[in-house]
């Protein structure tokens, strides 16, 4: 029978790959280890400096300007990750 807390850690771990590389982000720039789909990016630690260094990384790996401001819009992993996932899908449908 799996533990109440492998059960959250499972349920909880990023699944997409926004989600897994924003995580990833979110740990390196904040210094830490882990970071789940619930996790509020500015209860992590997370500032507007700490936004535009994510937001720099996260415009390297999609090749697409994600506005700073939607780090304080959506401070919710899972949310941010579907937000940024809206663009990326806006933007293959009318690129620029």
């Amino acid at each position: 029978m799996e533990s109440e807390k492998a059960l959250y850690l499972r349920v909880n771990s990023p699944r997409t790959a926004t989600e897994i590389a924003l995580a990833r982000y979110w740990s390196e720039v904040l210094g830490v280890e882990t970071v789940r789909v619930a996790d509020d990016f500015l209860s992590l630690g997370g500032d507007s400096v700490a936004a535009m260094q994510v937001a720099s990384r996260l415009r390297r790996a999609i090749k697409l300007d994600i506005p700073v401001s939607l780090f304080f819009e959506k401070t919710v992993l899972a949310d941010l990750a579907s937000a940024v996932d809206a663009i990326v899908s806006s933007n293959s449908r009318n690129p620029q």
